[in-house]
């Protein structure tokens, strides 16, 4: 068994130029996906005091592929787990942003110590802004990693808790990975090559809690990365509302040049209907009219005066009815007779004419 409590487990990740071949046998491509290389754990004693024996690794890494990779973001960098230990439960806000392609062990020659390497595939076509972070902080040396698990642990005579009956349940990117045991949590630890050293954050968080309060030092910390990780939920949402808002305005562009366009179909069937209309009536009148004499006015005239404009002016034809000259301009000859004796009057004779007694 290893006994330096002082072994940290690093969890660097490496940013790849592309996709590695097991990414692209399965169909991604470098412009959906950011591919990392990462040493998830290896053998030793990490930051928690947690003990990692070969043998259990080897065991457990397969459990690694497929798994999710996480984050608590909080607009501008990574946070941590989200973990909350009263209720064993991670925070909504916490997204998955990846997951674990592949996974196996290996030893390191120059270390000798048996490590587990992971390749990630990163969602950065649907998470640009983390991504980009992800890539600056790759640039810095601080893209760091934190495996999150299921285990089973006993407590050495060393005084380290031995894990075993491990099942990797995915891996998040953290700003600190240094936490206080918990359940879900089994590898938490700080990156040895630049950033803070175990031993100074050991002494500021222990400044904290003497000034402060251990208790309430934790709540604001939390509260503040929930808070940050809130404003960013909000600026997602306010993006996708636009985003939805967009696309609303340009459906209904759409339908409004549909509309426009029936509209056009509808007013010209419209005319064509009403322009025919106008000759079926102009013709009627005309006809009505040749029957009491001459008639000045076209068709097309007659069919545009009002109904009232109209009966005048057959009232005044028939009143000036003289059925021997109507058939004399006709050629015709014929002469009618009025098979009344009486005298009729000239409304009388209009009644009898719409009434077709005439």
């Amino acid at each position: 068994m290893l006994k330096n409590k002082a072994l940290k487990l690093n969890i660097i990740g490496e940013i790849l130029p592309k996709i590695t071949d097991k990414m692209e046998n399965a169909g991604y491509n470098d412009r959906d996906i950011m591919a990392i290389r990462a040493i998830a754990c290896y053998e030793g004693v990490n930051s928690n005091d947690a003990l990692l024996e070969r043998d259990d690794l080897e065991k457990a890494v397969q459990t690694l592929i497929g798994k999710p990779v996480r984050i608590l973001f909080d607009g501008a960098n990574p946070t941590g787990h989200g973990y909350n230990k009263e209720t064993k439960t991670f925070s909504k806000l916490v997204a998955n942003i990846g997951f674990i392609q592949w996974a196996y062990g290996e030893v390191n020659e120059q270390t000798g110590r048996y490590e587990v390497i992971v390749e990630i595939c990163v969602w950065q076509k649907y998470y640009p802004k983390i991504s980009h972070r992800m890539r600056e902080l790759h640039r810095l040396g601080e893209l760091n990693f934190s495996i999150e698990a299921e285990r089973d642990f006993e407590t050495n005579h060393e005084g380290y808790r031995r894990c075993f009956n491990i099942n990797f349940t995915g891996i998040a990117v953290v700003q600190c990975p240094a936490f206080q045991e918990a359940k879900s949590l089994m590898v938490a630890d700080l990156k040895q090559q630049g950033g803070l050293k175990m031993e100074n954050l050991q002494e500021i968080l222990k400044n904290i809690k003497e000034n402060v309060g251990a208790e309430i030092a934790e709540q604001f910390n939390n509260h503040l990365g929930l808070l940050n990780a809130k404003i960013t939920e909000f600026e997602d949402n306010l993006k996708k509302a636009k985003n939805e808002l967009t696309t609303a305005k340009e459906e209904i562009a759409e339908k409004d040049g549909v509309i426009k366009s029936l509209t056009a179909d509808r007013d010209k069937y419209k005319d064509i209907v009403e322009t025919a209309e106008r000759q079926k009536l102009g013709q009627e009148r005309l006809e009505k009219l040749q029957k009491y004499g001459k008639v000045e006015k076209t068709a097309n005239e007659l069919a545009e005066l009002e109904k009232e404009t109209f009966v005048d002016l057959l009232e005044k034809m028939v009143i000036n009815y003289n059925p021997s000259e109507v058939a004399e301009q006709d050629g015709v000859g014929v002469h009618f007779e009025n098979p009344s004796k009486k005298k009729v009057d000239n409304k009388t004779k209009l009644l009898n004419f719409l009434e077709g007694l005439v």
